[in-house]
């Protein structure tokens, strides 16, 4: 059973604080996304903002894929770490996530910037946009590296140190869209460039706000290549953390891949069959998305490090998902309200050219209902050793998807995709919810 700080923790009122702490920025992020929505949409017109879309497909692919469920791993080893006050292990452990960061930056960087011809001339048949498409990756390098301080202050649980950085950030992220809609100076070279510049003032300023102990340390620097996968040089610290966190961290890593590519395949499937007004059509029925996926986020950021320190006792899990249920649901009920009045505005914000895409927008949104719904349990599922089976899931996910797109997109168009996602979320309640709603069940009969 829940002590009753633990039920405070988790209780109703605890996790809709946390998440409205957490959700500051992402609503900040919502305002400004709006705005730069409605001013790249106006300022571009459908055909440049689906040549834009295409291009931030690719350039956020460098921040997303040097990712790959390290920052997750981090925060959730690195916040056991500082619940038991080991100052040292907790810095080791954000150390060795910013060392693979850094190396994954690099080599998918570089792959990028070579691939990206073919990408342009091939694949979108737009060659005219290779030069801008490789310039573009710089955005994911700044990115990247200023994304460093989240993982700190999330680690810590320090949700509102980590809302204002997030805040700060996207404000400065919006600021160059903003500048060249004041100065009616429309062009896709001027607003990746403006994003460029954005994103290395962002990564210049808050990489200083952080302990350099998380990024080196004099000791590890003399055997810096032979220790470089190892979490430390420490054996107390290796013998309680290495093998678990590497472990943990390869499924998890199988599992980001998969779902980084999956979210953004759909618009590279588009690039080869559908026209770009289609795809700047659709990229307006994504914004309108956007509130929920930021909002998801933020339910997730205070959920991840919660739910990773409690351990594999079913009961006590039992408990804490009880706890969430009423928390869980209003958020749910709230989504579903967005999801039913939101879109109806596309016109009056986006302009009456995108009229067409209010259903495809609610149906859209509508998903986030059926995700945070599974979030709580599928996050638990963790604990139980379920990242390996998870990765097959999401894999199997991932092929259908890609299949079904391939074969429905030239023929229904958008509507195709709609049919792709929700196959996708069927799936994911068979074969991932379900799996660890038994194994969570079946280890409480075995306590019992």
């Amino acid at each position: 059973m829940l002590s009753e700080e633990k039920k405070e923790n988790f209780g109703t009122k605890s996790i809709l604080k946390d998440t409205l702490v957490s959700a500051i920025p992402q609503i900040v992020a919502i305002v400004a996304g709006i705005l730069t929505s409605v001013l790249l949409a106006r300022g571009l017109g459908p055909k440049g903002l689906g040549e834009y879309t295409l291009i931030i497909s690719i350039a956020t692919l460098v921040p997303a894929l040097s990712d790959l469920g390290i920052n997750q791993s981090a925060v959730r080893f690195a916040s056991q770490a500082a619940a038991e006050n080991n100052t040292e292990a907790r810095n080791s452990v954000l150390r060795w996530a910013f060392r693979i960061r850094m190396f994954l930056l690099i080599a998918i960087t570089i792959i990028l910037f070579f691939i990206s011809p073919y990408i342009c001339s091939n694949i979108w048949h737009i060659p005219k946009l290779t030069h801008i498409l490789q310039l573009s990756l710089l955005i994911g390098i700044f990115t990247t590296l200023s994304a460093i301080p989240t993982v700190y202050f999330q680690s810590l649980k320090k949700f509102k140190t980590n809302s204002i950085v997030l805040t700060l950030q996207t404000i400065l992220s919006s600021g160059g869209i903003v500048l060249i809609a004041i100065l009616n100076k429309w062009s896709l070279y001027y607003v990746i460039l403006s994003s460029i510049i954005a994103a290395l003032v962002s990564a210049i300023f808050f990489f200083h706000i952080v302990p350099k102990s998380i990024f080196f340390e004099k000791k590890e620097m003399k055997n810096f290549f032979k220790s470089f996968f190892q979490i430390s040089q420490d054996e107390n610290i290796k013998q309680k953390f290495q093998k678990e966190i590497h472990s943990f961290t390869f499924y998890y890593v199988l599992s980001a891949i998969i779902c980084t590519i999956n979210t953004r395949v759909d618009i590279y499937i588009m690039g080869a069959f559908l026209n770009t007004e289609s795809i700047g059509i659709y990229s307006v029925a994504q914004r309108v998305v956007l509130p929920l996926t930021l909002l998801l986020t933020a339910y997730q950021t205070q959920l991840w490090p919660k739910l990773s320190s409690t351990g594999t006792n079913s009961e006590y899990n039992i408990s804490v998902l009880k706890q969430m249920k009423k928390a869980t649901l209003l958020i749910a009920g709230g989504f579903g309200l967005y999801s039913i009045i939101a879109p109806l505005f596309i016109p009056l914000l986006f302009g009456d050219i995108y009229r067409n895409c209010i259903l495809i927008s609610q149906l859209l949104c509508f998903r986030y209902c059926i995700n945070i719904l599974q979030l709580p349990i599928n996050t638990i599922g963790y604990n139980y050793g379920l990242a390996k089976w998870y990765s097959k899931i999401n894999f199997a996910q991932f092929l259908c998807f890609v299949t079904l797109n391939i074969v429905l997109i030239p023929k229904l168009g958008l509507w195709g995709i709609l049919v792709s996602l929700y196959v996708q979320s069927i799936i994911n309640i068979i074969f991932i919810t379900s799996s660890a709603v038994i194994k969570l069940f079946n280890l409480r009969e075995k306590d019992i």
